[in-house]
Protein backbone atom coordinates (compact mmCIF):
# COMPACT_ATOMS: atom_id res chain seq x y z
CA UNK A 1 0.00 0.00 0.00
CA UNK A 2 1.28 3.32 -0.18
CA UNK A 3 -0.06 6.31 2.07
CA UNK A 4 1.16 9.96 1.07
CA UNK A 5 1.44 12.94 3.24
CA UNK A 6 2.41 16.89 2.70
CA UNK A 7 0.61 18.75 5.32
CA UNK A 8 -2.55 16.01 5.08
CA UNK A 9 -2.71 12.58 4.73
CA UNK A 10 -3.70 10.52 1.73
CA UNK A 11 -4.00 6.43 0.90
CA UNK A 12 -2.97 6.84 -2.13
CA UNK A 13 -2.92 2.98 -2.82
CA UNK A 14 -4.67 0.94 -0.24
CA UNK A 15 -3.35 -2.46 0.82
CA UNK A 16 -3.58 -4.81 -2.39
CA UNK A 17 -1.58 -8.53 -3.68
CA UNK A 18 -1.11 -6.86 -7.55
CA UNK A 19 1.76 -4.69 -8.09
CA UNK A 20 0.29 -3.15 -10.83
CA UNK A 21 -1.99 -0.56 -8.87
CA UNK A 22 0.64 0.14 -6.49
CA UNK A 23 3.21 1.32 -9.29
CA UNK A 24 0.57 3.07 -10.88
CA UNK A 25 0.28 5.03 -7.79
CA UNK A 26 3.77 6.08 -7.43
CA UNK A 27 4.01 6.78 -10.71
CA UNK A 28 1.40 9.55 -10.40
CA UNK A 29 3.16 10.63 -7.12
CA UNK A 30 3.37 14.55 -7.40
CA UNK A 31 5.45 16.83 -4.90
CA UNK A 32 3.19 19.76 -3.62
CA UNK A 33 4.19 23.19 -4.99
CA UNK A 34 5.63 25.48 -3.08
CA UNK A 35 4.33 28.85 -4.02
CA UNK A 36 1.54 30.26 -4.94
CA UNK A 37 0.71 33.44 -7.13
CA UNK A 38 -1.67 36.44 -6.15
CA UNK A 39 -4.35 34.53 -7.40
CA UNK A 40 -3.72 31.85 -5.00
CA UNK A 41 -3.11 29.00 -7.62
CA UNK A 42 0.22 26.69 -7.31
CA UNK A 43 3.50 27.28 -8.81
CA UNK A 44 5.56 24.86 -9.59
CA UNK A 45 9.10 24.91 -9.05
CA UNK A 46 10.55 25.41 -12.40
CA UNK A 47 8.40 28.33 -13.27
CA UNK A 48 9.12 30.00 -9.92
CA UNK A 49 11.92 32.51 -11.41
CA UNK A 50 9.14 33.71 -14.09
CA UNK A 51 7.80 35.87 -10.82
CA UNK A 52 9.26 38.92 -9.50
CA UNK A 53 9.87 38.89 -5.47
CA UNK A 54 6.63 39.97 -3.60
CA UNK A 55 4.27 38.24 -6.39
CA UNK A 56 4.63 34.84 -4.77
CA UNK A 57 3.73 33.63 -1.31
CA UNK A 58 4.23 30.34 0.31
CA UNK A 59 1.80 27.50 -0.69
CA UNK A 60 0.46 26.40 2.74
CA UNK A 61 -0.21 22.83 1.74
CA UNK A 62 3.68 22.23 1.11
CA UNK A 63 4.90 20.87 4.85
CA UNK A 64 5.78 17.90 6.02
CA UNK A 65 2.84 16.05 8.37
CA UNK A 66 5.40 12.56 9.39
CA UNK A 67 3.35 11.77 12.63
CA UNK A 68 0.17 12.02 10.43
CA UNK A 69 1.24 9.91 7.58
CA UNK A 70 2.91 7.37 9.86
CA UNK A 71 -0.73 6.75 11.73
CA UNK A 72 -2.52 6.54 8.54
CA UNK A 73 -0.30 3.85 7.57
CA UNK A 74 -0.38 2.13 10.65
CA UNK A 75 -4.26 2.43 11.14
CA UNK A 76 -4.28 0.60 7.28
CA UNK A 77 -2.77 -2.09 8.42
CA UNK A 78 -4.35 -2.64 11.53
CA UNK A 79 -7.67 -2.33 9.75
CA UNK A 80 -6.37 -4.68 6.81
CA UNK A 81 -5.40 -7.29 9.42
CA UNK A 82 -8.81 -7.11 11.11
CA UNK A 83 -10.94 -7.40 7.92
CA UNK A 84 -8.59 -10.95 7.09
CA UNK A 85 -9.20 -12.22 10.12
CA UNK A 86 -13.44 -12.09 9.95
CA UNK A 87 -12.42 -14.04 6.59
CA UNK A 88 -9.88 -16.33 7.79
CA UNK A 89 -12.19 -19.43 7.85
CA UNK A 90 -12.94 -19.00 4.25
CA UNK A 91 -9.21 -19.19 3.25
CA UNK A 92 -8.38 -15.68 2.60
CA UNK A 93 -5.24 -13.47 2.69
CA UNK A 94 -3.13 -13.53 6.34
CA UNK A 95 -0.61 -10.84 7.11
CA UNK A 96 2.82 -12.94 7.99
CA UNK A 97 5.00 -9.53 8.75
CA UNK A 98 3.76 -6.08 8.96
CA UNK A 99 6.59 -3.30 8.15
CA UNK A 100 6.32 0.39 7.23
CA UNK A 101 9.12 2.24 5.18
CA UNK A 102 8.75 6.06 5.91
CA UNK A 103 10.40 7.94 3.73
CA UNK A 104 10.52 11.48 3.65
CA UNK A 105 12.82 14.42 2.81
CA UNK A 106 11.99 17.25 5.23
CA UNK A 107 11.46 17.46 8.89
CA UNK A 108 7.65 16.99 10.58
CA UNK A 109 6.58 20.83 10.94
CA UNK A 110 2.69 19.82 10.50
CA UNK A 111 0.11 17.76 12.13
CA UNK A 112 -1.43 16.54 14.58
CA UNK A 113 0.13 13.63 15.89
CA UNK A 114 3.44 13.40 17.25
CA UNK A 115 5.89 11.13 14.81
CA UNK A 116 7.16 8.82 17.93
CA UNK A 117 3.56 8.75 19.67
CA UNK A 118 2.59 7.23 15.73
CA UNK A 119 5.87 4.77 16.40
CA UNK A 120 4.50 3.59 19.58
CA UNK A 121 1.08 2.88 18.00
CA UNK A 122 2.96 1.05 15.01
CA UNK A 123 4.97 -1.08 17.96
CA UNK A 124 1.98 -1.57 20.14
CA UNK A 125 0.27 -3.33 17.07
CA UNK A 126 3.56 -5.71 15.87
CA UNK A 127 4.54 -2.96 13.35
CA UNK A 128 8.30 -2.76 12.08
CA UNK A 129 9.29 0.68 11.21
CA UNK A 130 11.95 1.43 8.81
CA UNK A 131 12.53 5.48 8.78
CA UNK A 132 14.52 6.72 5.23
CA UNK A 133 15.44 10.99 5.19
CA UNK A 134 16.52 11.54 1.98
CA UNK A 135 18.58 14.40 1.95
CA UNK A 136 21.50 15.93 2.34
CA UNK A 137 23.98 16.32 5.38
CA UNK A 138 23.85 20.83 4.77
CA UNK A 139 20.70 22.63 6.28
CA UNK A 140 18.81 24.69 3.54
CA UNK A 141 16.52 27.65 4.76
CA UNK A 142 13.27 27.64 2.19
CA UNK A 143 12.39 30.70 0.34
CA UNK A 144 9.93 31.02 -2.47
CA UNK A 145 12.31 31.87 -4.63
CA UNK A 146 14.63 28.90 -3.87
CA UNK A 147 16.58 27.60 -1.35
CA UNK A 148 19.81 28.78 0.81
CA UNK A 149 22.80 27.10 2.67
CA UNK A 150 22.53 27.97 6.38
CA UNK A 151 24.90 25.08 8.00
CA UNK A 152 25.48 21.39 8.24
CA UNK A 153 24.79 18.85 10.88
CA UNK A 154 26.25 15.54 10.91
CA UNK A 155 24.65 12.19 10.31
CA UNK A 156 23.49 11.91 13.75
CA UNK A 157 21.95 14.95 14.17
CA UNK A 158 19.54 13.93 11.15
CA UNK A 159 18.85 10.33 12.94
CA UNK A 160 18.27 11.71 16.09
CA UNK A 161 14.38 12.22 15.81
CA UNK A 162 13.97 9.02 13.16
CA UNK A 163 15.50 6.82 15.78
CA UNK A 164 13.30 7.79 18.34
CA UNK A 165 9.99 7.16 16.43
CA UNK A 166 11.89 3.50 15.03
CA UNK A 167 12.98 2.44 18.23
CA UNK A 168 10.27 0.68 19.98
CA UNK A 169 9.57 -0.98 16.58
CA UNK A 170 12.44 -2.45 16.32
CA UNK A 171 13.08 -0.62 13.32
CA UNK A 172 15.66 1.56 11.91
CA UNK A 173 16.58 4.97 10.84
CA UNK A 174 18.85 5.28 7.96
CA UNK A 175 19.81 8.48 6.04
CA UNK A 176 20.04 8.15 1.75
CA UNK A 177 22.44 11.16 0.85
CA UNK A 178 21.41 10.18 -3.25
CA UNK A 179 19.43 8.49 -4.82
CA UNK A 180 22.15 5.41 -5.67
CA UNK A 181 21.90 5.26 -1.62
CA UNK A 182 18.23 5.30 -1.46
CA UNK A 183 18.06 2.37 -4.06
CA UNK A 184 20.88 0.41 -2.17
CA UNK A 185 18.34 0.77 0.76
CA UNK A 186 15.56 -0.36 -0.70
CA UNK A 187 17.35 -3.19 -2.89
CA UNK A 188 18.16 -4.42 0.94
CA UNK A 189 14.68 -4.32 1.45
CA UNK A 190 13.69 -6.65 -1.30
CA UNK A 191 16.78 -9.07 -0.21
CA UNK A 192 15.70 -9.30 3.15
CA UNK A 193 19.53 -7.81 4.23
CA UNK A 194 17.52 -4.54 5.28
CA UNK A 195 16.17 -6.44 8.42
CA UNK A 196 19.13 -8.30 9.28
CA UNK A 197 21.08 -5.02 9.98
CA UNK A 198 23.14 -5.07 6.33
CA UNK A 199 22.76 -1.08 6.20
Amino acid sequence: GLTTFARFTEESCPLITPHEPLLTAVKNMRTVPPALNQYDEPVPKEKLKQYRQGELKVNPLNATAIGDGLQRAVLSLVTAEEDLKSGESQGAFKIKGKVIILLTDGQNNAGEIDPEEAGRYAASNGIRVYYIVFGETTVYQETIFGRRAVGEMSEEQILEDPRKVVGESGGKAYLAKSGEELLDIYDGVEDGALFHGRF
